[in-house]
């Protein structure tokens, strides 16, 4: 079988790491994989006519992918599209999407409300729908070590990760603890209104915005904090909550989207309501100050991540792939 995985960006963090852990799965497992980010509409369709592929998959995220209207697809292509964004709400260009979702033979959300969400705005989909989630590394479980005084936010500062949030939080928490800290990992895309935000709030020398980190620097930080909040406002299944489960770092998340499918509440992370300051505040502070609670969460998140090991990701979507190839009609040989 011969697969082409494609994203809208490179250079991108969520994109890339989509691209580069699907790749290495299917490669181990011994599919024929090629990973690409086009530019444009030609250079997809150069890629296209190049590798040939059985299947060619489609992560379709809320920005990017302008040109795709203009791709001029290969009669027979066997295309698989994954919603990847947090909601279709934020979709640049939902009639785009619509149109490569009509070509796939499988449109996929990775989370069981990505599903839900896609059937009630895109209802003709809905007998190719299917839930595949995404997936993280499992790094081997740290020697015991001490834990800074840190919450830890992991993503993109947009305004529907809800940071905002999450600064109003922290900032009645550090009142109740004192010497706890803030840190936010990630690129911004907001223009510096939430730095500006945290200084309005009293958080100078409190809140560090640490920008875009490396995925070796991202899992030292997780390695090292307290725990993770993640306020989201909307999201679809991020990554960033996985991938803290795995380093056996609590979580406080909100319960939207498919945070509920990856944290089950109490027993391995605690949710909280969206736009709720006041809950996601008592929640950190809970979890900054009971040790055992947090050793009781980390250990069941480490192991609960386990079903969402990228070569069990990728295992499910060989067999979608194999589903849709054996549909099509594709001769035994070449899946």
């Amino acid at each position: 079988m011969r697969v082409l995985l494609v994203a809208p960006s490179a250079g991108d963090p969520a994109h890339r790491r989509v691209l580069q852990s699907l790749g290495k799965q299917f490669a181990r497992a011994g599919t024929s994989v090629s990973v690409h980010a086009p530019r444009s509409a030609r250079d997809l369709e150069r890629a296209l006519a190049r590798l040939r592929p059985d299947v060619c998959h489609l992560h379709y995220f809320s920005r990017g992918f302008a040109f795709l209207d203009r791709v001029r697809f290969p009669p027979g292509t066997n295309l698989v599209v994954t919603h990847q964004g947090a909601s279709t709400s934020l979709l640049e260009r939902p009639g785009t999407f619509r149109r490569v979702a009509r070509l796939a033979a499988r449109t996929t959300a990775v989370s069981r409300a990505g599903v839900r969400e896609l059937r009630a705005r895109f209802p003709e989909l809905a007998t190719r729908l299917a839930c595949v989630p995404n997936g993280t590394d499992l790094p081997p479980s740290p020697a015991r070590s001490a834990r800074r005084p840190v919450v830890l936010a992991v993503g993109r500062v947009a305004a529907y990760k809800g940071i905002d949030i999450l600064l109003m939080a922290f900032a009645g928490a550090a009142r109740r603890v004192p010497g706890l800290r803030l840190e936010i990992c990630g690129p911004d895309q907001m223009g510096g209104r939430m730095r500006r935000f945290a200084r309005a709030l009293g958080l100078d020398g409190k809140a560090r915005f640490l920008g875009r980190r490396s995925p070796a620097a991202t899992l030292r930080l997780m390695r090292t904090s307290l725990l993770l909040a993640h306020p989201s406002r909307r999201e679809n299944m991020p990554m960033a909550v996985l991938e803290a489960m795995a380093a056996g770092l609590p979580v406080v998340a909100t319960r939207v989207g498919g945070v509920p499918d990856a944290v089950a509440h109490g027993r391995s992370g605690l949710l909280v309501a969206p736009r709720d300051a006041a809950a996601l505040e008592r929640a950190i502070v809970r979890l900054s100050t009971d040790a055992d609670l947090r050793g009781r969460l980390s250990a069941a998140a480490r192991s609960r991540a386990e079903r969402f090991s990228w070569s069990a990701v990728a295992a499910r979507y060989r067999s979608l792939y194999a589903d849709v190839l054996r549909e099509r009609g594709v001769p035994r040989g070449r899946s």
